[in-house]
């Protein structure tokens, strides 16, 4: 009982809202706009590495930040997981 007490205590503790709300995320009208927004924060850093005009496009200031949201939404959402993993463009 008192295990059981501790543990729900360290959980409340260690998840945030936001972990909260990565896990209630499902179904294709939430996942679609979700992965294609990602798509677009991660072919920033393929154009602005490969430009042939140097500085022509500069890659996002935040590109860590959109890696740990991606790591985070994926490990804490199977759903996430599973959808993304079944699409072409991952």
């Amino acid at each position: 009982m008192i295990e059981n007490l501790h543990a729900s205590i360290y959980d409340d503790l260690t998840v945030n809202e936001y972990a909260r709300m990565f896990k209630v995320v499902h179904g294709k009208i939430n996942m679609d706009p979700l992965f294609h927004g990602l798509v677009q924060y991660f072919r920033n850093v393929i154009y602005s590495a490969n430009t042939s005009i140097p500085g022509s496009i500069t890659q996002i200031p935040f590109m860590q930040e959109v890696f740990v949201l991606t790591w985070r939404l994926i490990t804490l959402n199977h759903y996430a997981f599973d959808d993304f993993t079944q699409r072409k463009e991952f």
